[in-house]
């Protein structure tokens, strides 16, 4: 079953799995498809930041520790492109949601 989250982008589709892992596909402005995970860093113990894991069309991955807070909810302007959303995760990798 996939959600339409208050506040989502309308290219983010999304769903909780029952480990409260989010997981969704994000349809970019070029078409081009994005599946992704993300954990929250409420959900880990220890001073995790949490993370993202985006699956690029590709098949390569990019891994963005961190940034996010409660949901993956990345601004407009990044979901262009996989150009346009590796732009974006580079400097906010690693950051404290």
């Amino acid at each position: 079953m996939v959600l339409e989250l208050p506040g989502s982008h309308a290219p983010v589709r999304r769903t909780q799995l029952q480990d409260n892992i989010e997981a969704g596909l994000i349809i970019l402005g070029d078409g081009a498809r994005v599946r992704y995970w993300f954990c929250s860093h409420h959900l880990v113990e220890g001073g995790d930041l949490g993370a993202t894991l985006f699956r690029l069309p590709d098949g390569s991955d990019l891994w963005m520790d961190g940034y996010f807070c409660c949901e993956m909810d990345p601004p407009e302007e990044s979901l262009v492109s996989v150009a346009a959303l590796r732009s974006f995760a580079a400097p906010k990798d690693g950051q404290s949601p």
